[in-house]
């Protein structure tokens, strides 16, 4: 499922001659994968298969339409920058590099999916609550982190500046940090 998404995303790149729609893909390639897992395996649906579907849903959309408003329409770096530097070997560069590479990063971070969809029963709620806490720390902090980060771009006072405010203050890429602990 991860790699029939990377690849449509490389085939759309590549016939719009914008390959940032892997940053799109990115992020919708583990929720085809976990609700594609979810639909073969059909684990019982309790608590923990609709709290983990839920929060991948959410992750996923909010991250996939952030992500298509800032790469739909131009080819951003560093992707027009390899497009020229790699010339004619772009396309196939473009297939290893940006697509496969993440498709296999992807694939490695959705291995737990499994687990988690074919657990038995029961789970214990302490530890599902905690998991729920930490995740849903890290999408608050990546939600805020993408907020001010847009609002400080949109700004032409900014140009070439670097945000040090807010949560940027404590944490040079506080998105990522986010992402990391909603994965963990």
């Amino acid at each position: 499922m991860i790699a029939l998404v990377t690849a449509l995303a490389w085939v759309a790149g590549t016939i719009r001659r914008n390959h940032g729609i892997m940053d799109v893909a990115y992020s919708l390639a583990p929720l085809v994968a976990g609700w594609g897992l979810f639909a073969m395996v059909r684990p019982p649906f309790d608590a923990l298969s609709i709290g983990f579907l839920a929060t991948l849903t959410l992750w996923s959309v909010r991250l996939s339409v952030q992500t298509w408003g800032h790469n739909i329409r131009s080819e951003r770096q560093p992707y027009a920058h390899w497009r020229k530097s790699f010339g004619k070997d772009w396309l196939w560069w473009s297939a290893f590099q940006v697509h496969l590479l993440q498709g296999v990063t992807i694939w490695i971070w959705c291995a737990p999916f499994a687990f988690i969809l074919t657990a038995p029963a029961p789970h214990a709620l302490w530890f599902a609550a905690a998991g729920l806490s930490v995740w849903l720390s890290g999408f608050g902090l990546q939600s805020a982190a993408d907020r001010q980060l847009a609002a400080f771009k949109a700004d032409p006072a900014n140009r070439g500046g670097l945000l040090d405010t807010g949560v940027w203050a404590f944490v040079r890429h506080p998105n990522y940090l986010g992402e990391s602990l909603m994965w963990a």
